[in-house]
């Protein structure tokens, strides 16, 4: 089975939405193994999925030209990987997504995400 983490910040529950669509799209292919995990939280337990998984969705709204700031925390505390893991991103409310998602990828790439 591929191993994804989705994880996400849902601020108004637009976002939310989006998530659950995905999620139901994933599960019907029964080969995925699908953990999800909503920002702001304290476990750790995602940190540690993440040098397992194939894959990362991170799911966010954009405010003020950036990531929101769970996400950024999220960020901050990833550690480096063991090897380079795919990065999917998907922002949500916002007019100028690609310079959010540049900087994301610029924190995520020293990484290896």
């Amino acid at each position: 089975m591929v191993k994804i983490l989705l994880v996400y910040h849902s601020g108004t529950g637009t976002t939310g939405i989006i998530v659950d669509i995905i999620e139901q799209l994933l599960k019907k292919e029964h080969k995925y193994d699908l953990k999800i995990y909503s920002l702001p939280g304290d476990d750790d337990e995602k940190y540690d999925f993440l040098n397992t998984c194939h894959g990362v969705i991170l799911i966010y709204p954009c405010y003020y030209l950036d990531a929101s700031e769970p996400v950024l925390r999220f960020l901050k505390k990833i550690p480096v990987l063991k090897k380079p893991i795919p990065l999917y991103q998907i922002v949500t409310r916002s007019f100028s997504s690609a310079n959010t998602i540049r900087k994301v990828a610029k924190r995520c790439i020293r990484n290896n995400l």
